[in-house]
Parts: structure tokens; sequence; C-alpha cells
């Protein structure tokens, strides 16, 4: 596990050639946070660097390519950047993924059982595995290529959501006209 403890080590996190996402739960209950944590040990085996997946962590900031119990999900850290980005109730659990500089795209998870979570978490593994594998793509062109298709794999399962501010950016990367109302939330 690595520790991310402010916005400077977010950024060369983000930095790195890889897809990056961010867990964000209310955490009512934490039986998903639970599922996650569980399935942590097989994703990191299976996408090694080419997806680093960020959760709030008490104390330490963030946890990346976690390794904690669901009590060390830290509730307060995840409301701020549910409550900065605006997203619904209805929308959580979710993972905010960066598409563009501080452009966003979502992969809602709420209403799903845990094999299907698993299931899309390891589709879109895959994805990232294939893009990091193309040793051709450098670290902009892979961020592009990643997005591009993990975005287009959300859309295709109606699991995608973007905030309005993102929409200028996403619409290109889909390749093709977006459904504004299909697409954008009121998130800024």
């Amino acid at each position: 596990m690595r520790g991310v403890k402010d916005q400077e080590e977010i950024d060369q996190l983000k930095a790195e050639r890889a897809l990056i996402g961010t867990y964000i739960d209310h955490a009512y209950d934490l039986e998903k946070v639970k599922w996650l944590l569980d399935a942590c040990p097989a994703f990191d085996a299976h996408v090694k660097d080419a997806w680093h997946l960020i959760l709030p962590f008490k104390g330490r900031g963030f946890a990346v390519d976690v390794s904690m119990n669901p009590e060390d999900y830290d509730i307060e850290k995840a409301r701020a950047e549910i409550d900065r980005l605006k997203v619904a109730h209805g929308e959580l659990p979710c993972i905010v993924f960066d598409a563009v500089n501080d452009h966003k795209y979502f992969l809602k998870l709420g209403g799903m059982k845990k094999d299907e979570v698993i299931k899309v978490i390891g589709e879109i593994g895959d994805i990232a595995v294939k893009c990091w594998n193309d040793d051709q793509l450098d670290r902009s062109i892979f961020k592009n290529e990643v997005n591009r298709k993990v975005m287009r794999y959300l859309r295709r399962r109606r699991l995608l959501s973007v905030a309005k501010k993102s929409l200028p950016i996403v619409g290109p990367l889909l390749g093709g006209v977006v459904d504004i109302k299909e697409l954008a939330k009121e998130l800024v």
C-alpha cells in the first residue's frame, strides 16, 4: 500500500502513466467498502501499475492500491469530496476518474450487487492493462486512450456520469454527440 498525504502527492500520482480512480461513498453501511477491500489483492495482481485506486484513509490522507480495514475508510474525507463534486446520493458509491486536467467522470456503483461491482472493476482493469501494455503510448496519449475506452465502456453499460463542466472534454473522448441529459449531472 502507498500512502498519499496531500494534494502535491496526489498530483504526482496523477502524473503517472496510469488510470487514476478515487472511490467515494457515504458509507452508511461499510459493506461495499468491504467488497472493494476484499478484492484489492486480486485487483493489484491484475492491474499492477496500470490503474491506481485511491481511497480516503483515516489519519493518513489517502490509501493507494489499498490494504486497510473497512473501519479505516475516512467518511469525513469522502464526504468533503462528495460535497465538492456535488455527487447525489443515488450515484453513490462511485469511482471518480480523472479524464484530463481537473475534468471528472464517474462509475456509478449504486444499486449494484457484489458480483456486478467486481465484474465491472475487472473489465475496467482489462482495459487499463491493455492500454498500459502498449509501450507506444506515452503518458499523455495513454491517459487519453485509457480514459476514452473506459468512458465508452461505462456509457455502453449505462454506468457513466459526467460533470457538466467536463462535457466539452468528455464529448470528443467519447467520439461523438453526447446526450447531455444522459450523462451530465448537476456537478461542478
